[in-house]
């Protein structure tokens, strides 16, 4: 598993004569994981079918579904903005 670190910190505990060394090696493009949850915004019964409505709380991206089963075992990440919805 790759390991990522800060460069900035790496260079304080280094020598200087080092320094060129490290600039010049090549970065991963990483980006800070993003969490979050979602959120029950309606809910509609029609009867002979309901409705459940959620949003992603970092981008309101909206799903629905027609069945009861938790949103959470359907969706582990938002499909929109690709945060992992695992806040409580």
């Amino acid at each position: 598993m790759k390991r990522y670190v800060d460069l900035d910190e790496i260079l304080l505990a280094l020598p200087k004569n080092c320094e060129k060394l490290i600039r010049d090696w090549p970065l991963a493009d990483v980006e800070e994981a993003r969490h979050g949850k979602w959120i029950q915004i309606a809910e509609h019964d029609y009867g002979y079918t309901a409705e459940y409505d959620y949003k992603c709380n970092l981008c309101n991206f909206h799903i629905s579904f027609t069945d009861r089963s938790p949103i959470q075992e359907r969706y582990y990440f938002c499909p929109n903005c690709g945060a992992r919805m695992n806040k409580e």
